[in-house]
């Protein structure tokens, strides 16, 4: 790609797509840490952080 073509893409495109990019970054590190707030702060047993888990996962299922 030349320096052209990136000059014809417009600036509300280019903060758009950083924003897309900070929301997916953020997204990704509060999963990773979500079940240890879940056990720490409510106590959560490892069963019922599965529950949690699997219920969520079930809904994304109905939704197909």
């Amino acid at each position: 790609m030349t320096t052209k073509t990136f000059q014809t893409i417009p600036r509300n495109v280019w903060v758009l797509g950083f924003v897309s990019l900070l929301t997916d970054i953020s997204s990704e590190m509060i999963h990773s840490v979500l079940p240890l707030f879940l056990v720490s702060v409510f106590a959560l047993s490892a069963i019922a952080l599965l529950l949690v888990f699997e219920s969520g996962r079930w809904k994304s299922v109905d939704k197909e």
